[in-house]
Protein backbone atom coordinates (compact mmCIF):
# COMPACT_ATOMS: atom_id res chain seq x y z
CA UNK A 1 0.00 0.00 0.00
CA UNK A 2 2.68 2.77 0.85
CA UNK A 3 4.04 2.43 -2.73
CA UNK A 4 1.02 3.08 -4.83
CA UNK A 5 0.87 5.28 -7.15
CA UNK A 6 -2.22 7.56 -7.60
CA UNK A 7 -3.62 8.05 -11.15
CA UNK A 8 -3.15 11.30 -12.57
CA UNK A 9 -6.51 12.33 -12.22
CA UNK A 10 -6.33 11.88 -8.37
CA UNK A 11 -2.92 14.12 -8.11
CA UNK A 12 -4.60 16.63 -10.22
CA UNK A 13 -7.40 16.93 -8.24
CA UNK A 14 -5.11 18.14 -5.34
CA UNK A 15 -3.92 21.54 -7.07
CA UNK A 16 -6.53 23.66 -4.77
CA UNK A 17 -4.66 22.22 -1.50
CA UNK A 18 -3.09 24.33 0.05
CA UNK A 19 0.42 22.56 0.37
CA UNK A 20 -0.14 22.69 -3.17
CA UNK A 21 -0.41 26.15 -3.64
CA UNK A 22 1.98 26.99 -1.38
CA UNK A 23 4.54 24.92 -3.42
CA UNK A 24 3.71 26.54 -6.37
CA UNK A 25 4.12 29.83 -4.63
CA UNK A 26 7.63 28.96 -3.86
CA UNK A 27 8.16 27.93 -7.56
CA UNK A 28 8.56 24.11 -7.01
CA UNK A 29 9.66 22.16 -10.18
CA UNK A 30 6.81 19.90 -11.44
CA UNK A 31 8.50 16.53 -11.05
CA UNK A 32 8.58 17.47 -7.10
CA UNK A 33 5.70 18.75 -6.68
CA UNK A 34 4.45 15.32 -8.49
CA UNK A 35 6.38 13.58 -5.72
CA UNK A 36 4.68 15.83 -2.90
CA UNK A 37 0.81 15.01 -4.16
CA UNK A 38 2.09 11.26 -4.43
CA UNK A 39 3.10 11.11 -1.31
CA UNK A 40 0.43 13.09 0.61
CA UNK A 41 -2.12 10.51 -1.46
CA UNK A 42 0.04 7.67 0.02
CA UNK A 43 0.09 8.78 3.45
CA UNK A 44 -4.01 9.64 3.40
CA UNK A 45 -4.63 6.17 1.87
CA UNK A 46 -2.56 4.41 4.53
CA UNK A 47 -4.49 6.11 7.78
CA UNK A 48 -7.58 5.37 6.15
CA UNK A 49 -6.73 1.94 5.65
CA UNK A 50 -5.23 1.23 9.20
CA UNK A 51 -8.62 2.93 10.46
CA UNK A 52 -11.10 0.87 8.47
CA UNK A 53 -9.13 -1.92 9.54
CA UNK A 54 -9.03 -1.42 13.55
CA UNK A 55 -5.12 -1.18 13.48
CA UNK A 56 -4.89 2.18 15.29
CA UNK A 57 -6.19 2.54 19.23
CA UNK A 58 -8.11 5.24 20.02
CA UNK A 59 -6.26 8.50 20.10
CA UNK A 60 -3.23 7.07 18.65
CA UNK A 61 -3.28 9.12 15.55
CA UNK A 62 -3.38 12.37 17.56
CA UNK A 63 -0.87 11.48 19.98
CA UNK A 64 1.31 10.97 16.87
CA UNK A 65 0.77 14.11 15.54
CA UNK A 66 1.31 15.75 19.05
CA UNK A 67 4.76 14.32 19.07
CA UNK A 68 5.49 15.65 15.52
CA UNK A 69 4.60 18.60 16.69
CA UNK A 70 6.72 18.75 19.69
CA UNK A 71 9.72 16.79 17.57
CA UNK A 72 9.79 19.70 15.01
CA UNK A 73 8.86 22.92 17.82
CA UNK A 74 12.38 22.77 19.08
CA UNK A 75 14.13 23.39 15.68
CA UNK A 76 11.75 25.35 14.41
CA UNK A 77 11.99 27.76 17.62
CA UNK A 78 16.00 27.38 16.98
CA UNK A 79 15.63 28.74 13.23
CA UNK A 80 13.07 31.49 14.88
CA UNK A 81 16.19 32.58 16.55
CA UNK A 82 18.11 33.36 13.98
CA UNK A 83 15.45 35.61 12.94
CA UNK A 84 16.26 38.05 15.54
CA UNK A 85 19.83 37.97 14.40
CA UNK A 86 18.71 38.31 10.98
CA UNK A 87 16.97 41.63 11.20
CA UNK A 88 20.59 43.36 12.05
CA UNK A 89 21.73 43.35 8.40
CA UNK A 90 25.63 43.96 9.74
CA UNK A 91 25.17 40.60 12.11
CA UNK A 92 22.76 38.23 9.65
CA UNK A 93 22.78 34.51 9.70
CA UNK A 94 20.96 31.96 7.56
CA UNK A 95 19.47 30.11 9.56
CA UNK A 96 19.64 25.71 8.26
CA UNK A 97 17.42 22.91 8.43
CA UNK A 98 17.83 19.75 7.37
CA UNK A 99 16.67 16.14 7.47
CA UNK A 100 19.02 13.28 7.98
CA UNK A 101 17.89 9.58 7.32
CA UNK A 102 18.53 6.89 10.19
CA UNK A 103 17.73 4.29 8.63
CA UNK A 104 19.80 3.81 6.00
CA UNK A 105 22.81 5.44 3.58
CA UNK A 106 20.93 7.88 1.29
CA UNK A 107 21.50 7.67 -2.15
CA UNK A 108 21.87 10.26 -4.80
CA UNK A 109 20.36 8.53 -7.91
CA UNK A 110 21.20 10.18 -11.96
CA UNK A 111 18.49 12.32 -12.82
CA UNK A 112 16.42 10.61 -15.85
CA UNK A 113 16.09 12.33 -18.83
CA UNK A 114 12.33 12.23 -19.37
CA UNK A 115 12.83 14.39 -15.82
CA UNK A 116 15.66 16.92 -16.80
CA UNK A 117 13.45 17.54 -20.05
CA UNK A 118 10.27 18.40 -17.59
CA UNK A 119 12.02 21.30 -15.62
CA UNK A 120 12.98 23.87 -18.57
CA UNK A 121 9.61 22.90 -19.49
CA UNK A 122 8.03 24.19 -16.69
CA UNK A 123 10.14 27.52 -17.13
CA UNK A 124 7.66 29.24 -19.29
CA UNK A 125 4.54 28.34 -16.91
CA UNK A 126 6.74 30.01 -14.11
CA UNK A 127 7.73 32.87 -15.75
CA UNK A 128 4.10 33.72 -16.98
CA UNK A 129 2.63 33.03 -13.69
CA UNK A 130 4.53 34.07 -11.05
CA UNK A 131 5.27 38.07 -11.78
CA UNK A 132 1.77 38.32 -12.70
CA UNK A 133 0.33 37.23 -9.28
CA UNK A 134 0.44 40.50 -7.44
CA UNK A 135 0.43 42.46 -10.54
CA UNK A 136 -3.11 43.83 -10.15
CA UNK A 137 -2.97 44.20 -6.23
CA UNK A 138 -2.54 47.88 -5.96
CA UNK A 139 -6.31 48.66 -8.42
CA UNK A 140 -7.56 45.38 -6.03
CA UNK A 141 -6.99 48.16 -3.51
CA UNK A 142 -8.19 50.77 -4.71
CA UNK A 143 -11.08 49.31 -5.95
CA UNK A 144 -11.79 48.16 -2.38
CA UNK A 145 -11.06 51.98 -0.74
CA UNK A 146 -8.12 50.85 1.09
CA UNK A 147 -6.10 53.91 -0.24
CA UNK A 148 -3.78 56.29 2.63
CA UNK A 149 -5.26 53.49 5.34
CA UNK A 150 -4.62 50.08 6.40
CA UNK A 151 -6.34 46.28 6.65
CA UNK A 152 -5.42 42.92 7.98
CA UNK A 153 -4.35 40.99 5.09
CA UNK A 154 -4.89 36.73 5.70
CA UNK A 155 -2.42 34.99 3.32
CA UNK A 156 -2.85 31.50 5.57
CA UNK A 157 -4.26 30.11 2.71
CA UNK A 158 -1.24 31.20 0.40
CA UNK A 159 1.71 29.82 1.74
CA UNK A 160 1.78 32.42 4.84
CA UNK A 161 3.86 31.04 7.50
CA UNK A 162 1.69 29.79 10.81
CA UNK A 163 1.77 32.33 13.76
CA UNK A 164 2.57 35.35 10.79
CA UNK A 165 -0.17 37.96 10.47
CA UNK A 166 0.19 40.82 7.85
CA UNK A 167 -1.18 44.04 7.52
CA UNK A 168 -1.22 46.78 4.22
CA UNK A 169 -2.96 49.24 2.31
CA UNK A 170 -2.10 51.25 -0.80
CA UNK A 171 -0.70 54.81 -0.60
CA UNK A 172 -0.92 57.72 -3.02
CA UNK A 173 0.42 61.02 -2.22
CA UNK A 174 1.88 64.29 -3.55
CA UNK A 175 5.11 65.95 -2.93
CA UNK A 176 4.63 67.54 0.01
CA UNK A 177 2.61 65.07 1.81
CA UNK A 178 3.03 62.37 4.10
CA UNK A 179 1.45 59.01 5.62
CA UNK A 180 1.70 58.83 9.24
CA UNK A 181 1.17 55.17 10.57
CA UNK A 182 0.73 54.44 13.98
CA UNK A 183 0.63 51.08 15.83
CA UNK A 184 0.85 49.83 19.42
CA UNK A 185 3.43 47.60 19.19
CA UNK A 186 2.93 43.75 20.69
CA UNK A 187 4.63 43.54 24.05
CA UNK A 188 6.51 40.47 22.46
CA UNK A 189 6.80 39.96 19.05
CA UNK A 190 10.00 37.36 17.09
CA UNK A 191 10.05 39.54 14.18
CA UNK A 192 8.23 42.55 12.45
CA UNK A 193 8.90 44.59 9.64
CA UNK A 194 7.49 46.82 7.32
CA UNK A 195 8.05 47.32 3.26
CA UNK A 196 7.07 49.52 0.56
CA UNK A 197 5.97 48.47 -3.07
CA UNK A 198 5.80 49.79 -6.34
CA UNK A 199 1.59 50.35 -8.06
CA UNK A 200 2.56 46.38 -9.52
CA UNK A 201 3.67 45.01 -6.23
CA UNK A 202 7.59 45.10 -6.41
CA UNK A 203 9.09 45.78 -3.68
CA UNK A 204 11.18 49.35 -3.83
CA UNK A 205 14.70 49.42 -4.17
CA UNK A 206 15.78 48.94 -0.67
CA UNK A 207 19.33 48.43 -1.10
CA UNK A 208 19.89 52.20 -2.27
CA UNK A 209 16.56 53.63 -0.64
CA UNK A 210 15.34 53.36 2.86
CA UNK A 211 12.09 51.54 1.71
CA UNK A 212 11.60 48.63 4.43
CA UNK A 213 11.99 48.34 8.64
CA UNK A 214 12.13 45.65 10.76
CA UNK A 215 12.34 45.17 14.40
CA UNK A 216 15.65 45.83 14.91
CA UNK A 217 15.90 48.68 12.71
CA UNK A 218 13.02 50.32 14.14
CA UNK A 219 12.38 53.02 17.10
CA UNK A 220 9.41 52.43 19.32
CA UNK A 221 7.96 55.97 21.41
CA UNK A 222 7.99 56.07 24.73
CA UNK A 223 4.57 55.49 25.37
CA UNK A 224 4.80 52.12 23.69
CA UNK A 225 3.72 53.28 19.94
CA UNK A 226 5.78 52.17 16.70
CA UNK A 227 5.25 55.05 14.31
CA UNK A 228 6.11 55.44 10.42
CA UNK A 229 6.31 58.37 8.36
CA UNK A 230 5.93 57.26 4.34
CA UNK A 231 7.13 60.26 2.01
CA UNK A 232 9.16 61.06 -0.88
CA UNK A 233 11.78 63.32 1.35
CA UNK A 234 13.11 63.01 4.46
CA UNK A 235 11.84 64.33 7.33
CA UNK A 236 14.00 64.04 9.49
CA UNK A 237 12.69 61.84 12.23
CA UNK A 238 12.73 58.34 13.03
CA UNK A 239 10.89 55.50 11.13
CA UNK A 240 11.20 57.33 8.01
CA UNK A 241 10.15 54.95 4.90
CA UNK A 242 11.38 56.56 1.10
CA UNK A 243 8.66 56.15 -1.68
CA UNK A 244 11.80 56.43 -4.09
CA UNK A 245 9.90 58.64 -6.20
CA UNK A 246 6.75 56.37 -6.33
CA UNK A 247 3.73 58.92 -6.01
CA UNK A 248 1.33 56.10 -5.63
CA UNK A 249 1.94 52.55 -4.39
CA UNK A 250 1.17 49.64 -1.59
CA UNK A 251 2.31 49.19 1.71
CA UNK A 252 2.79 45.68 3.48
CA UNK A 253 3.87 44.98 7.13
CA UNK A 254 4.21 41.68 9.13
CA UNK A 255 3.99 40.56 12.60
CA UNK A 256 5.37 36.61 13.43
CA UNK A 257 5.04 35.18 16.66
CA UNK A 258 3.00 38.36 18.32
CA UNK A 259 1.61 38.23 21.29
CA UNK A 260 -1.09 40.67 19.35
CA UNK A 261 -1.66 41.55 15.67
CA UNK A 262 -2.23 44.94 15.53
CA UNK A 263 -3.78 47.07 12.48
CA UNK A 264 -1.81 50.24 12.22
CA UNK A 265 -4.33 53.95 11.83
CA UNK A 266 -3.30 55.80 8.60
CA UNK A 267 -3.27 59.50 8.09
CA UNK A 268 -2.00 61.82 5.48
CA UNK A 269 -0.32 65.39 6.79
CA UNK A 270 1.81 67.87 5.67
CA UNK A 271 5.33 66.82 5.36
CA UNK A 272 6.20 69.85 7.20
CA UNK A 273 3.77 68.61 10.25
CA UNK A 274 5.70 65.45 11.27
CA UNK A 275 8.20 66.92 13.47
CA UNK A 276 5.82 68.62 15.52
CA UNK A 277 4.26 65.27 15.90
CA UNK A 278 7.53 63.47 16.68
CA UNK A 279 8.32 66.28 19.69
CA UNK A 280 4.57 65.43 21.10
CA UNK A 281 5.05 61.58 20.80
CA UNK A 282 8.17 61.53 22.42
Amino acid sequence: MEHVDPPQSELDALEEMPFVRQLHTFGIGANRLQFAKRDYCRAFTQRSRWTRQSLLFDGEVSRFEKTLIEEWEPRFNHMCDGLSVNADWDRERDPTLSIERLDKPTRAIRMTAEAMERRPRAIPQAVATLPMMFAGHFEKLRGKGTVNRSEAYDLTQSGGLSGQSYYEGAFELEDEEALLLEVKAPEDCTYWSVILGDDLHRTLDWANNHSSLNNFQGKTDSDGTLRFVIAGKDPGVANWLDTAGHPQGVVQGRWLGGTSNPVPTVRKVPVEEIHAIARRSG
